[in-house]
C-alpha cells in the first residue's frame, strides 16, 4: 500500500469524521467530547465532524459534496455500524475518487445494549443477570 498522506509536526492531519449519532456526539455533555474531536489533542490534527445523527450512510453517499464542499483531507472516519452502512459501497467509491490518497478506517461500534446472541441463540436476561432467555 503506497500513501502520500504524512502529517506535518504545525498542521498534522486533515481529518473528516462521518457518521451518525455516535459520531456526532450524542449524550455527551459537549459535542467536543466525541471521539473525532478527542483525535485534534494527538499532534494537532483539524478535525471536520460532518457526522449526522440518526442517519445511515445512505444520506452522505448521496450528500457529500454539500456536506464538505471542497475541502481535502488526509484520513476520513466512517461510523455507521449502528445506523446502517446500505450505501456503504457508494459512499467509499466517492470518498476514493474524491481522496485519492486519503487514508480511510471504518469504526465499527458494539453497543452493551444490543442484545447479544450466544452459539445457541440465547440472549441475557435484561430482568436477572444470571438467567438466560431463548432468542426469538
Amino acid at each position: 500500500l503506497k500513501t502520500t498522506t504524512t502529517p506535518t509536526e504545525k498542521s498534522g492531519f486533515k481529518i473528516l469524521a462521518l457518521g451518525g449519532s455516535t459520531t456526532w456526539g450524542a449524550n455527551l455533555p459537549h459535542r467536543s467530547h466525541s471521539y473525532p474531536y478527542q483525535l485534534s489533542s494527538m499532534g494537532n490534527n483539524q478535525i471536520t465532524n460532518a457526522a449526522v445523527r440518526a442517519t445511515g450512510s445512505s444520506y452522505p453517499s448521496l450528500c457529500l459534496s454539500s456536506m464538505i464542499g471542497s475541502r481535502k483531507f488526509d484520513v476520513v472516519l466512517l461510523e455507521f455500524s449502528l445506523n446502517g452502512y446500505e450505501d456503504l459501497e457508494l459512499l467509499l467509491k466517492r470518498l476514493r475518487t474524491r481522496f485519492p490518497d486519503a487514508i480511510i478506517i471504518y469504526i465499527h461500534l458494539y453497543s452493551l445494549k444490543s442484545d447479544i446472541v450466544d452459539s445457541e441463540g440465547r440472549v441475557p436476561s435484561k430482568q436477572h443477570d444470571d438467567k438466560i432467555k431463548p432468542h426469538n
